[in-house]
């Protein structure tokens, strides 16, 4: 599939799961991280969102995920704060961390986002370190990158049922 951006001029190549049956189903975006990344987000041969994508539509969402355009976002990752716009989220937001995450450190990391979702007036957040997790969210000794394509998971089952537990008490599930 594939959907339009006409602000931009660019065709985003999707993929949609949804639970069997005749809908309509509740959907949950799925945005991929830094760095030029595919639907996917195929990361030392583990295609990160296709089991979260398959773990949520089996617990009755409709996932909606999408192939990144163009490649940026190294430089601008060194130079952007997400700040500012996060002041301004006003919508539940979940937000975890792998505690051995050595890509984006999760104690500053979170303090950070707890802050700014404070500045907005938020009160419905959730901010949590998983402890022994890298930054792909699986179980690790140290969190170098160097143990992602060693490791047999992909993701963890615990994250998996945090984000799931969590989008569906916020939302309501299709029949």
């Amino acid at each position: 599939m594939r959907f339009d951006n006409p602000r931009a001029k660019v065709k985003l190549a999707d993929t949609l799961t949804r639970p069997k049956g005749p809908g309509p189903f509740t959907a949950v975006l799925l945005v991929a991280g830094s760095g030029p990344l595919t639907r996917d987000e195929i990361v030392f041969d583990h295609r990160v969102f296709l089991p979260l994508s398959d773990y949520l539509t089996r617990r009755g969402l409709a996932v909606l995920r999408y192939d990144k355009r163009g490649v940026a976002w190294p430089r601008f990752f060194l130079t952007h704060s997400p700040v500012p716009a996060l002041e301004k989220v006003r919508c539940p937001v979940l937000a975890l961390s792998g505690g051995k995450d050595l890509l984006v450190p999760s104690k500053d990391n979170l303090r950070g986002i707890a802050r700014a979702l404070a500045v907005s007036g938020n009160t419905d957040f959730v901010i949590r370190e998983m402890p022994g997790l890298n930054h792909l969210f699986q179980h690790c000794q140290t969190g170098a990158e160097s143990e992602y394509a060693k490791s047999e998971e992909t993701m963890s089952p615990e994250v998996l049922q945090i984000v799931g537990d969590w989008i569906l008490q916020h939302v309501k599930p299709s029949p």
